[in-house]
């Protein structure tokens, strides 16, 4: 289901986010 993916990916974005934001600090 395209549902599923789409809270896939933005789970996948938010993780990506969280490690970027401690490599920036």
């Amino acid at each position: 289901q395209k549902l599923v993916f789409a809270w896939g990916v933005v789970l996948l974005v938010v993780r990506t986010t969280n490690l970027l934001s401690l490599f920036v600090e």
